[in-house]
């Protein structure tokens, strides 16, 4: 937990100290930073809700699924992205994105404080 507090720290204090010595005008160096801060905290909420879940249960389907991505100029692009399909220990199925060497039947393990998702057996 420590570690991606850490990290999300760090980003936001350099993110904050390049707005202080980029932005010549002080009203907009003061507006960029609030809109700054606004976005740290948004983003602490979600990383807190990231580390704040646990869980455990298995894999019992992996999809491809088609995703469309618009670009500015009316075209875009499809790509896909491969979900897995959980069943948890207390009855509920979630949906994640799959990492590669992932397989149906594998046993998931997300702990409390850790941004990782462990395969605890296969």
């Amino acid at each position: 937990m420590k570690k991606s507090l850490t990290w999300w720290l760090i980003i936001f204090v350099l993110l904050a100290l390049f707005i202080f010595l980029l932005v010549p005008d002080p009203a907009e160096k003061v507006n960029t930073l609030k809109g700054l801060g606004i976005a740290a905290v948004v983003s602490l909420f979600f990383v807190f809700k990231s580390l704040n879940e646990q869980w455990s249960g298995t894999i019992t389907e992996i999809k491809t699924e088609h995703k469309y991505q618009a670009d500015d100029d009316g075209g875009g692009e499809v790509y896909d992205v491969d979900y897995a399909y959980l069943k948890l220990d207390n009855g509920k199925t979630k949906k994640i994105r799959s990492k590669r060497d992932w397989k149906v039947g594998n046993r998931l393990e997300k702990k409390r404080g850790e941004s990782e998702v462990r395969v605890i057996s296969q």
